[in-house]
């Protein structure tokens, strides 16, 4: 009898631990599929540090490149990375338009990493977690790459698109409308006040 205990607690043993492990892997988080927006985590090699300085950028494009190799062609994917400005404490923000053309930097996508950041309003920033040494924190080393095929397309709901045009068409003509009458009233006002010719001269400039 005792076998036969011992027995029934190892079965009831060994299903517990089944049970579990395929619960431990459900849980497990996959980095994500990057997006144009994405707060990204890259080192500039010419920083002027030996390994390179870390700097935090958003993703502003995302574009295909094929490669060849072994006479077959790979698709990666390039990304356009507009850097941030560190204005400290973890905060990173948009620099000014005057200078952001000259804060661009492009990188493959395995070469970037996903940051957890949030976008503080009052900051206008973007909060960033930092290490111990003031180093920006990745949520994930890389983005998954297997199974991606690029920027998700936009949806265009036409029934959007064609109300905007008809307002588009209704708003330009009330703008023709008054520019109009406010020729007419001024080529009007310009002839009782200084004669016919004045008024020509203001109707055809108007």
């Amino acid at each position: 009898s005792k076998m036969i205990i011992q027995r029934r607690s190892f079965v009831s043993l060994a299903s517990t631990r089944d049970d579990i492990v395929p619960a431990q892997k459900k849980n497990v988080r996959e980095p994500p599929y990057p997006k144009i927006g994405d707060i990204v985590r890259y080192v500039d090699l010419d920083g002027g540090k030996v390994d390179g300085q870390v700097l935090v950028g958003k993703i502003a494009l995302i574009q295909p490149v094929l490669t060849s190799t072994t006479g077959n062609q790979d698709k990666q994917w390039l990304l356009e990375i507009a850097e941030l400005d560190d204005v400290g404490d973890g905060y990173f923000a948009d620099y000014p338009m005057r200078d952001r053309r000259f804060k661009r930097a492009l990188r493959k996508l395995p070469e970037v990493s996903p940051v957890l950041a949030s976008y503080v309003r009052s900051s206008d920033a973007y909060k960033v977690p930092l290490d111990s040494n003031k180093v920006p924190i990745a949520n994930f080393e890389q983005y998954k790459i297997d199974g991606y095929d690029g920027p998700a397309a936009v949806v265009i709901n036409e029934e959007v698109v064609a109300s905007d045009g008809e307002r588009y068409i209704e708003l330009k003509g009330m703008l023709l409308r008054d520019a109009a009458i406010v020729g007419l009233i001024g080529t009007v006002a310009a002839q009782f006040a200084y004669g016919t010719e004045s008024a020509i001269i203001y109707a055809a400039g108007a």
